[in-house]
């Protein structure tokens, strides 16, 4: 079974979601609060506003490195493993 993501997880991947498929500047505060169904107050508990999320940027690539790793064999080569992280994430950007 799986790790159960966090609320603070949550506002942070959908909130990217939205960036992505909207656009930073047309996504709304309640866009992102009604997509992580998450109260108001929550919210404000971890994020003091839309801008603070661009800081989690750092969180967005930790976890796509994570979810690339648990695909790569153990036995692959330390630069087999490199370029496929390079590439996996150059297409995600």
């Amino acid at each position: 079974m799986g790790k159960k993501q966090s609320l603070k997880e949550r506002i942070i991947e959908v909130s990217w979601e939205l960036f992505e498929e909207k656009g930073y500047e047309a996504t709304t505060m309640n866009d992102i609060i009604e997509k992580a169904q998450v109260a108001r107050g929550s919210f404000y508990y971890y994020f003091k506003g839309k801008e603070s999320l661009l800081d989690t940027l750092a969180t967005v690539f930790d976890n796509k490195y994570r979810e690339i790793m648990k695909g790569i064999p153990a036995d692959t080569s330390v630069f087999d493993t490199l370029m496929i992280l390079n590439f996996e994430t150059h297409t995600f950007i």
